[in-house]
């Protein structure tokens, strides 16, 4: 016979192990909790200083860099995760800042900081050659459409264009073409010469909050592009070679929260989930329904519904 004091200890023991389990799994949902945050909070922040000025991009370069993994045991896969997920928005930040002072420093963050955001840099009106015109030299002219709507304008500085503006037909829709070196001539709905020129389209939604950003060459999506939902929260996050899709894209719903990671290889989809059409900027959060689709070695090997449409803002 099994004496009483055996079993009221089994029972004891039970109830310290089942506790003992649950407190881990709690503690995992935990730091997977705010595993998950860490990440969007340093994408939205990387998104932030990727549509700054010089100055403000290099400071959030500096936050960025010193932060830390909230509530992550140091070494384990969620702390790694949260750290290369910082890893690549330092590096994503340091190119943007390459590419827009055309310097190199590196890349280490204390330089690029140290030179940029201390605010001792001149990267303003105080720092430009006479040839250079000011933002406020900016002179608007209208290109007037058959119907007389005024829908289509651009910004120039001296002879050449540096900004094109337009809206969709119904004028919900506003989209800002950026020339960094001028175009002679309008490239947008034209039939004329076409520049070949390096550009960025930002994108608007009727409520004026930012739709996308597009890095393209000529009228050809190229470099990391970012699109937005009409709340704010980021949609997706993609990269082009020159019209064709590459790289890693991460899917996001309307709550910000990392749906769907996808792989392209040689301009196809190859591997991962995939949210929606594969075009850049407007057209990808204009065209519904969207769907869900998971690829395997190039593979679509299901499909689910995603998206039936987007609610107006």
């Amino acid at each position: 016979m099994i004496p009483r004091w055996f079993k009221i200890l089994t029972v004891f023991l039970c109830i310290l192990l089942s506790c003992t389990l649950l407190l881990r799994y709690q503690t995992r949902k935990m730091q997977q909790k705010f595993a998950w945050v860490t990440v969007s909070e340093i994408r939205r922040i990387r998104d932030q200083a990727l549509v700054s000025e010089i100055g403000q991009a290099a400071k959030i370069l500096g936050l960025l860099a010193e932060g830390n993994n909230m509530k992550q045991s140091p070494g384990s896969d969620l702390d790694r995760m949260c750290s290369q997920a910082r890893s690549n928005a330092v590096a994503d930040i340091i190119a943007h800042l390459r590419k827009q002072t055309g310097t190199d420093l590196g890349d280490q963050p204390h330089a690029w900081v140290q030179k940029y955001g201390t605010g001792t840099e001149q990267t303003g009106a105080a720092n430009r050659t006479p040839e250079q015109p000011k933002p406020t030299d900016l002179t608007k002219e209208v290109l007037p459409h058959e119907d007389g709507i005024d829908r289509h304008w651009i910004m120039k500085s001296g002879d050449l264009i540096k900004e094109e503006h337009y809206l969709t037909a119904h004028g919900d829709l506003h989209f800002i073409v950026e020339y960094a070196k001028g175009v002679p001539s309008p490239q947008v709905d034209s039939s004329g010469a076409k520049e070949g020129a390096e550009a960025v389209v930002r994108g608007f939604w009727r409520n004026g909050k930012r739709m996308s950003v597009t890095p393209q060459v000529g009228e050809k999506a190229n470099g990391q592009e970012f699109a937005w939902w009409p709340n704010g929260n980021i949609a997706r996050e993609a990269q082009f070679a020159m019209g064709a899709p590459s790289g890693t894209w991460g899917f996001y719903d309307q709550s910000g929260k990392l749906v769907g990671e996808g792989i392209y290889q040689n301009g196809e989809r190859w591997r991962g989930l995939f949210i929606g059409s594969d075009s850049p900027g407007a057209d990808f959060l204009t065209m519904y329904p969207m769907k869900k689709k998971t690829y395997q070695d190039g593979k679509l090997v299901r499909e689910q519904e995603f998206l039936k449409e987007l609610s107006a803002e």
